[in-house]
């Protein structure tokens, strides 16, 4: 019996890894990781695709914008916007008119890869902030563009 448990061991998977919540806020693009380091970690680590977003979302266009070089490190970028400029929106942001004209001059503007392709990352500590007024207008207009959201709960409600 144990000759065969032994046999169905898990072989290492050694495919391509798609990084569907990758973070490169300011702390990292501006100092400790640019651009070429941030490339450079994850060809290494064998990620080819990641969802990019940022606090503010000027990492997510950096590297949105550095498309030779994603290209050279073969990783493709799908820009997400975050709905936070600094870490005081994390926890009003439902209800901050100036973040959803944030988002919609972000939507407007795009990035050198293209549209941004969904919302997020934003977290709901709180279920009822999901009924938020710029929370519902966020949903809505992520629905009527055919966006993604990414989001972080603590509750199991699903607005998006």
């Amino acid at each position: 019996m144990l000759v065969a448990a032994g046999a169905a061991r898990a072989q290492s998977y050694t495919g391509p890894i798609f990084d569907a919540h990758l973070h490169y806020n300011d702390e990292a693009w501006m100092s400790a990781h640019p651009v070429d380091d941030a490339l450079g970690r994850m060809q290494r680590s064998g990620v080819r695709a990641i969802i990019a977003n940022s606090r503010p979302n000027d990492g997510t266009k950096s590297l949105a914008s550095a498309r030779d070089k994603t290209a050279a490190a073969g990783i493709t970028v799908v820009p997400f916007i975050r709905l936070y400029r600094n870490r005081a929106d994390y926890t009003g942001w439902f209800q901050d008119e100036s973040i959803h004209e944030m988002v919609l001059k972000e939507l407007a503007a795009g990035t050198a890869a293209g549209p941004y392709r969904g919302l997020g990352e934003f977290h709901l500590y709180d279920s009822a902030n999901a009924n938020g007024p710029v929370a519902k207008k966020l949903m809505q207009l992520a629905q009527a563009k055919d966006r993604r959201c990414s989001r972080t709960w603590t509750t199991a409600r699903s607005i998006c």
